[in-house]
């Protein structure tokens, strides 16, 4: 009897074994497939991460390429503003210097004429007519510059 103890103890023990070996080989591939998915998932979330980093700076350079275009745009509104008063000024200088012109001519015609005293003013000598004309051609051409422009 005691030798088919020690027969079914040493069975029972290499059943043991066998399913101790089994349950450990199970536990080992749970473990394996548990650490995969624990990989996949920190992959996971560092493309996340990634992807959401990415998606603030759009957003960030959205921001900035609005205020840009803002900006551009207030530039512009400006800069024709600008232009409309050069214009303006333009006109007036052109408009300024026509009337300066007639009024030289009705001085010239007054001093030719021998004026009320008849003697030409005091500030003004024979010398200075050739003055007066480059005076003249100059602020015609500035005159005309501004035109062009």
């Amino acid at each position: 009897m005691n030798s088919a103890i020690d027969d079914r103890g040493t069975s029972i023990e290499s059943t043991l074994d066998e399913q101790k070996q089994e349950l450990e080989r199970v536990h080992t591939t749970d473990l394996r497939k548990i650490q995969l998915s624990v990989d996949e998932l920190t992959k996971e979330k560092i493309q996340l991460q990634d992807s959401i980093a990415t998606n603030e700076r759009a957003n960030q350079l959205e921001t900035e390429r609005d205020w840009y275009k803002k900006e551009a745009l207030h530039l512009d509104e400006e800069l024709e503003k600008t232009k409309a008063k050069m214009k303006e000024l333009a006109s007036k200088l052109e408009s300024s210097q026509q009337e300066v012109n007639w009024l030289k001519g009705q001085v010239e015609k007054l001093t030719k004429e021998g004026g009320v005293s008849g003697e030409p003013y005091p500030d003004e000598k024979k010398g200075d007519a050739k003055a007066e004309t480059d005076q003249e051609e100059s602020n015609t051409a500035v005159t005309a510059d501004a035109k062009t422009e």
